[in-house]
This record gives structure tokens, sequence and C-alpha cells, in this order.
């Protein structure tokens, strides 16, 4: 079964926007490039970019989630 994952992200404040932008091109083709993964897509609307993955299944997905759950903690509000 498939596994289906969408985030939401948005920037702490303006001085964020560089570190913001290294970890998130790193983790999407990271996330690209990860046995398990059907398709990756990313998108900006308003205020917030948006993340959406999908996986053959939940363990394969696991180490994407860690990736994004730091980044959010370091620049994400």
């Amino acid at each position: 079964m498939a596994l289906i994952a969408v985030t939401r992200l948005r920037l702490r404040g303006v001085r964020y926007f560089f570190p913001f932008l290294w970890h998130t091109t790193r983790s999407y083709f990271q996330c690209r490039a990860a046995e398990g993964n059907v398709a990756a897509i990313t998108r900006r609307h308003d205020d917030a970019y948006w993340t959406l993955t999908v996986w053959r299944d939940k363990a394969r997905s696991e180490e994407h989630t860690s990736e994004l759950q730091s980044l959010a903690y370091l620049v994400c509000r």
C-alpha cells in the first residue's frame, strides 16, 4: 500500500531563507533518489511551501520524514 505525505513549511523570517533553500533542495533530491519513492512534488502557495511525496510503503518514508522534521525545527514556524 502506498503512503502519501503532505507537508507545509513556513519560514520563521527572511534571514532563514538561504538555510531553508539549502535544506529543502537537499531533501528534495534525496527524496527523489531514495529507494521506494514514487513521486515528489514541491509548490509555493501564498506564504507556505508545500511538499507532496508518495512512497511504496511506510518504512521507505521514515528517513525523508526525519529530514523534514529537522528542517522544520531549524528554519520554519
